[in-house]
């Protein structure tokens, strides 16, 4: 009877441990030749306690060959967050090698006392302003997350904020259709880390190519 115990108790805990979300989102374009010419793209998010995992779920094409590199591109992207182990991965698989790269923590948001539902979730407005480097431009970029939800994660590589980002971006925008509690468990993605400089690199060598 003691060892069934403490049986349900481990598996308790590891339920716990691995208890989280998939996030479904959609991605629109201010860009209207882009909206008009891209037919569907989706993302997946995983979440639990302590991991994330974003990727591109389902792709279904193109109307103009000039746009397919830029959706293969989305289509492969990835990003991983191990908060746990403070290691935050963004990369991208290129015949079918994963080739990744350590990202930098987000810890600039702007929290504003501005709210909205999706989903049924209560979410507040926080900002970040990022600087252009080359033009020297300042561009304001929003995101709206939900303290119902306790997962400092979101789209992409985009996390540090007190609840899970529900829509995030402007111009390139990604908003959640829909999430569902799930066990969900979370492995590292394994693959060739590169610098920043590398991975651009390569990345541009898949857009020529």
């Amino acid at each position: 009877m003691t060892k069934l115990l403490v049986l349900l108790l481990f598996v308790n805990l590891g339920f716990c441990q691995n208890q989280g979300f998939e996030v479904s989102y959609d991605i629109s374009f201010s860009n209207h030749k882009l909206k008009k010419n891209l037919k569907s793209i989706y993302f997946t998010l995983l979440v639990n306690k302590n991991q994330s995992y974003f990727f591109a779920n389902t792709i279904m094409g193109v109307d103009e060959s000039k746009y397919e590199r830029f959706i293969e591109i989305l289509e492969n992207q990835i990003y991983y967050i191990d908060l746990e182990n403070q290691l935050k991965l963004g990369g991208i698989k290129v015949s079918g090698e994963k080739l990744l790269v350590e990202e930098e923590w987000i810890k600039d948001w702007e929290l504003k006392n501005e709210f909205k539902k999706i989903l049924g979730y209560r979410c507040q407005k926080a900002i970040r302003l990022i600087k252009d480097s080359k033009n020297n431009k300042t561009t304001v970029v929003t995101a709206w997350f939900s303290k119902d939800l306790l997962f400092p994660f979101g789209p992409k590589n985009f996390e540090g904020l007190p609840g899970l980002i529900l829509e995030y971006g402007d111009k390139i925008k990604f908003s959640a259709k829909s999430i569902t509690l799930k066990n969900i468990k979370i492995e590292r993605p394994l693959g060739k880390v590169l610098t920043g400089e590398e991975l651009r690199a390569k990345t541009f060598e898949l857009i020529k190519n």
